[in-house]
């Protein structure tokens, strides 16, 4: 498969899980969510709504943050994890709290799951 390839399905895997994550942090927190049927509800309640941001919009802004950061490394001589997270920070801030920690989330997987990816397949 080629790199692009792989970079897609690394952010789709990466929007998967950090889905899931945010959204039974969003329903953990939720002041209803005392007992496990209404962590339950609310996690169904909220997970449309996660799953439609960060797949409409988080999964794109990552691989174009992630674009970014590359060439721009590249110019200032900085290192591209650090502009990647402050393109990653200022695309979620757009939607509001919810985006940012979503973005946030997404950005921390997503460097977990690229070391590993990498050590698997870049040999």
């Amino acid at each position: 498969m080629k790199k692009k390839g792989f970079l897609l399905l690394r952010k789709l895997l990466v929007g998967i899980i950090t889905t899931i994550t945010v959204t039974a942090l969003f329903a953990g927190l939720s002041p209803s969510a005392f007992s496990l049927g209404e962590f339950t509800s609310d996690f169904k309640n909220w997970f449309p709504y996660f799953f439609l941001g960060i797949f409409l919009y988080g999964v794109w802004a990552s691989i174009l943050s992630d674009s970014l950061a590359r060439s721009m490394a590249y110019t200032t001589k900085k290192p591209e994890w650090i502009l990647s997270f402050i393109i990653h920070f200022l695309a979620g801030t757009v939607l509001g709290a919810a985006s940012l920690i979503s973005a946030i989330v997404f950005f921390i997987i997503d460097r977990v799951v690229q070391r590993r990816w990498h050590a698997k397949f870049a040999k």
